[in-house]
């Protein structure tokens, strides 16, 4: 599986994580802490192409989201999603390969911690806010008889906007979100009941991804759920391509503090020319790998 990484020409993943510095740790609720090392490990295998965008890339606060993006950037490694305000966490980032040139826009809806969205002058993530009605769902409570969700129209105009100044600059454009919402019941009632709604993406999401498709995106991956969904492909011009390499998370408490232990869900993208459409997943438990016993999800 490694050897497949390192010869992608887009090895693409979310870093679900803050990058944490010694003595730098989380007092409130689960936080999933990374030193910088884990970046040397990622850069190792070959990723190149980075989102930050998650419900944990605030778990050391603003310092978490400027640690993350200076250990990035110090080793050249292409990221979207956070950044020092909400025009930079929005901007599509681009990774040239002798190949073509691939954008990236990412995002993140549910479960974002107060103050971890990016503002016009503040730092923090790229968030979609998802509205159910006048409310707005951040996948925290049930929310029973409220009308279908929305995504904000603020948010999905500029993610939109996004989307379509990258198609102008690259060859192949990936959209990614790291998604918390399903209907309108919290995260954990879907899973902790085991709802059907958690076993496919719903109407909402689904018209939401045609949209960025229809706006330029050449592949939109999610992560957030622990399951994996099915794969959709549309007929329109678009670039061919070819993924693979998923692997779930768990993480580890180390010194009081819960780290990552793993490197999270990953992806590998290739843009290939003259096939057809092919989507390959290959399954990858590190936990069984390393005799700790399989990793379950229901």
């Amino acid at each position: 599986m490694i050897q497949g990484l390192l010869k992608g020409d887009v090895v693409f993943t979310n870093f679900e994580a803050a990058v944490a510095e010694k003595g730098e740790t989380v007092h409130e609720g689960r936080g999933f802490l990374a030193p910088p090392e884990a970046l040397d490990a990622l850069a190792t295998l070959g990723f190149n192409l980075l989102s930050l965008s998650d419900n944990h890339a605030f778990d050391v606060k603003v310092t978490g989201i400027q640690n993350t993006i200076r250990e990035a950037d110090s080793r050249k490694i292409v990221h979207a999603g956070t950044g020092n305000n909400v025009a930079e966490a929005a901007a599509p980032v681009y990774l040239h390969t002798p190949k073509g040139t691939v954008a990236l826009i990412a995002s993140a809806s549910g479960l974002i911690a107060p103050g971890g969205s990016a503002t016009a002058d503040g730092p923090g993530v790229n968030e979609l806010r998802i509205e159910a009605g006048d409310q707005e769902n951040e996948a925290t409570l049930d929310l029973p008889g409220a009308p279908e969700n929305t995504p904000n129209h603020e948010d999905s105009r500029r993610i939109l906007q996004s989307i379509r100044g990258a198609r102008q600059h690259a060859d192949l454009v990936i959209v990614y979100q790291h998604k918390h919402v399903f209907g309108n019941h919290s995260f954990a009632t879907i899973f902790t009941e085991g709802m059907q709604e958690r076993l496919a993406p719903n109407d909402w999401l689904r018209r939401w991804t045609h949209a960025e498709v229809d706006a330029g995106a050449d592949i939109v991956v999610m992560h957030g759920a622990p399951l994996l969904h099915g794969v959709e492909t549309l007929s329109r011009p678009a670039h061919l391509l070819r993924s693979g390499q998923l692997h779930l998370q768990r993480a580890a408490r180390v010194d009081g503090d819960q780290r990552t232990d793993d490197l999270g869900e990953r992806g590998r993208v290739r843009a290939i020319s003259g096939e057809e459409l092919a989507v390959d997943f290959v399954p990858t438990d590190y936990f069984e790998l390393r005799g700790r016993g399989p990793a379950r999800y229901s």
